[in-house]
């Protein structure tokens, strides 16, 4: 049997990604990425849900984000394996979940931008103009 851990995100850039360097010379973006959901509540409100995504990139695609300089905002669509890792702090333990982006396509609309290793420039386009089409979007 077969396992999938895969995720796929659309959403908007919580700020300009950080970009380090690992000691063994590994680079490496990390960026929030925030997607949100509208309903209405019991009275008919409509209301807004914004969920944060810690997003970690790396090796070629850590470089190429980093050559975009991305600003926060920026409308997104990642994907990924979904990763928890854990640690001490002030003697609590700190559960971290994230996604491991392994492709990465810039939806904004005055972005031509692409920094998927998989995707065509087409699929790019074509993904952008169905995001532009859809006033059901919750971003």
């Amino acid at each position: 049997m077969a396992y999938i851990n895969d995720a796929i995100l659309v959403g908007n850039l919580g700020k300009t990604p950080e970009i380090r360097v690992t000691n063994s010379g590994k680079k490496c973006a990390r960026c929030s990425l925030a997607t949100s959901k509208r309903y209405r509540d019991a009275n008919g409100e409509q209301k807004e849900l914004t969920y944060w995504h810690n997003c970690t990139v790396w090796g070629k695609l850590a470089d190429t984000l980093e050559a975009l300089n991305l600003a926060g905002g920026t409308c997104v669509l990642v994907r990924g394996e979904i990763t928890y890792s854990s640690y001490e702090k002030d003697g609590n333990r700190v559960t971290r979940t994230e996604i491991n982006v392994a492709n990465l396509q810039i939806l904004s609309p005055k972005s031509t931008a692409h920094a998927s290793g998989n995707a065509k420039p087409q699929a790019q386009q074509a993904q952008q103009e169905a995001v532009e089409d859809d006033d059901d979007l919750p971003f």
